[in-house]
Order: C-alpha cells, then sequence, then structure tokens
C-alpha cells in the first residue's frame, strides 16, 4: 500500500486532525507531512525536513511486508510473537507490569525487575546486547 494512498483516507485524515496531544517526534509528524506530500487541495506545502533514508526505506519496507502478508496475518504474527515472550518472561520467574492479558498490547511488553537486581544495569544489558 502507498503511503500516500494511505493518508488520502478520510478516516485517517479527519483521526490526525483532531489530534489533541502534542506531537513528540518531528519525522513522523503527519500534519506537517501531509501538508508537505499535498495530500489534500488546501494544504499548504512547507520545507518539511530532509528524513534519513533508512527511515524512509524501513517504512516503505513495512508498509509493502503488510500489503503482502495481509493485515489480519500481521496482527496475528505480532499477538504470537508478544505470547511467547510473555510466556518466557514468566517461565523465567518475572512479573509483567500490566495483570490483565486484554490490557496489554502486543508491540510493547514490560516487566518488574526482582527485588535485590539494579534496574538501570539490567536496562544497560539490555540496550548493549
Amino acid at each position: 500500500m502507498n503511503i500516500y494512498i494511505f493518508l488520502h483516507y478520510a478516516y485517517y485524515r479527519k483521526k490526525i486532525k483532531a489530534r489533541t496531544t502534542p506531537i513528540k517526534s518531528y519525522l513522523l509528524d503527519m500534519n506537517l507531512l501531509s501538508g508537505y506530500w499535498k495530500c489534500t487541495p488546501d494544504a499548504i506545502r512547507i520545507y518539511h525536513h530532509t528524513p534519513p533514508v533508512s527511515l524512509v526505506y524501513c517504512l516503505r519496507e513495512a508498509l509493502a511486508m503488510m500489503a503482502s502478508e495481509g493485515l489480519q496475518n500481521m496482527w496475528t504474527r505480532h499477538q504470537t510473537a508478544s505470547l511467547r515472550l510473555r510466556n518466557g518472561l514468566k517461565d523465567l520467574g518475572l512479573e509483567l507490569n500490566i495483570e490483565k492479558d486484554e490490557d496489554r498490547l502486543p508491540t510493547v511488553t514490560t516487566f518488574r525487575v526482582p527485588d535485590g537486581i539494579n534496574a538501570n544495569l539490567v536496562s544497560q544489558y539490555a540496550m548493549k546486547e
């Protein structure tokens, strides 16, 4: 699916325009990007940025994978990977921060570092390895 086509859907345009929380990433500010890409007839084209080539390539590849795999299959794959990670963490005796399965996101998994273990060292190790 082409990103330009994606942004043309009225539903997404409406959701993006109605956003009330501040945008945290300049690179992914869809209001600025939609203007830059002239996604609507009334868009004011302003210079946004020169994005890193790898970011554009990754976005293109992710959308191509999604189009090839299908949205439902992609969601299922993410859910399966998430469940494997959660079960693995539980098998190690670690406690998940979010107690109810229905409240968890498949793309974000957090756990409690056991008492007596320095959480900063765990984080540093995870980032390094």
